[in-house]
């Protein structure tokens, strides 16, 4: 009996010192098949996604810091847009989000539904129907307009025969002709108007090619209005929405990791969390003052797309040692700093974090 009094308090020991308990994750909107952070304590690279709706669960493996605070992992592409909740599973068991959700959407890019394009009017007509009625009411006025001139013509004929019969006659029979043709007009268009008006409803003036007016894509200006929502602040800026860790960032924390096995390496950010606008200005002023510089590796410097490239850790005592592990690592640069972001010797009593750039960032 006090063996087994010994196992279950040995057990108890044992699972409150390992099992894993997640303190936050980011962003809280992820669409599917993108990088996700979890911070906590004791955390392993196990990691569960089920569906507060239908309960169905997926799992994933991310890459977990040295001091098993943070977790970076992709979330699965299978999921379907929805509600999940996270928990990683340790030797102690499971920790979980608690009432926190992660709000999953499609990672799947939406082809929008063809349009056809609407047909250019070209003399004011657009379909078969409107061509024939175009076509005889222009036909209509020219076939006036011959008959005046013929007439006309008959005319001057006549007062240039001189007495002469033959061409008199002829002056003669082309007034007919002429008089015949304006009564057929006539009574043509007094049998379309008594079937429809509309059929006659013409005008002499051509109708040009109708061309729209330009489509002009509206561009909001950064400002208050645009602050209000993020996603409009990440296009401007050519920024991802949400905020996430670049790819090229998470190999290199998780090779530095490697680098130093059992090394705590303090806390870890990588965006900024204080102003989170600031993801979305590249750390310009817009909406409101930025903990690091404009166009900061935080931001993805000046030009990147893809995330985070720049990571702070927190224990700068052995700010020499991470700095090894991240130029091996392939960084671009690394190096302590104060509060005030100005670069100390890591042995300096000032500097409280270790700075480090990813290979692909443009800026500093």
């Amino acid at each position: 009996m006090t063996g087994l009094l010994a196992y279950f308090a040995l057990y108890a020991i044992v699972s409150a010192q390992s099992a894993p308990v997640i303190t936050d994750f980011s962003p809280a909107t992820i669409p599917a098949g993108q990088s996700l952070q979890i911070k906590g304590q004791n955390l392993t690279g196990n990691v569960q996604f089920t569906n507060v709706q239908n309960q169905t669960s997926a799992t994933a493996t991310g890459s977990v810091s040295e001091n098993d605070t943070l977790i970076i992992v992709t979330v699965p592409s299978t999921l379907e847009p929805g509600n999940y909740s996270v928990s990683v599973s340790g030797p102690g068991g499971f920790g979980g989000s608690g009432m926190n959700t992660l709000n999953v959407t499609s990672g799947k890019l939406v082809t929008p539904p063809y349009t056809p394009k609407t047909p250019v009017p070209i003399f004011g007509v657009s379909t078969f129907g409107d061509l024939i009625g175009a076509i005889f009411n222009y036909s209509f006025q020219i076939l006036g307009v011959v008959i005046f001139f013929m007439f006309l013509w008959a005319g001057f004929m006549w007062l240039g025969a001189g007495g002469n019969p033959g061409t008199i006659g002829k002056a003669k029979s082309k007034m007919t002709s002429a008089i015949l043709g304006a009564i057929l007009l006539l009574s043509s268009y007094l049998i379309l108007n008594t079937i429809n008006p509309d059929l006659i409803n013409v005008g002499f003036t051509l109708k040009g090619v109708k061309v729209g007016p330009p489509i002009i894509t509206p561009s909001l200006p950064p400002g208050p209005p645009a602050c209000s929502n993020p996603q409009i602040l990440a296009q401007q800026n050519r920024e991802p929405f949400p905020r996430r860790v670049a790819a090229d960032l998470a190999e290199l924390m998780t090779c530095i990791s490697s680098k130093l096995p059992g090394q705590n390496l303090g806390s870890v950010f990588t965006y900024e969390e204080t102003n989170d606008l600031c993801n979305y200005t590249r750390g310009n002023s817009t909406c409101g003052s930025c903990a690091h510089a404009v166009n900061s590796c935080h931001y993805g410097g000046a030009t990147g797309t893809d995330g985070a490239l720049a990571v702070d850790y927190g224990n700068e005592v052995i700010g020499n040692a991470i700095v090894q592990a991240a130029n091996s690592c392939g960084a671009k640069s690394a190096r302590c700093e104060n509060s005030q972001g100005q670069t100390v010797a890591c042995n300096n009593s000032a500097a409280n974090h270790v700075h480090v750039n990813a290979g692909s960032c443009d800026s500093n």
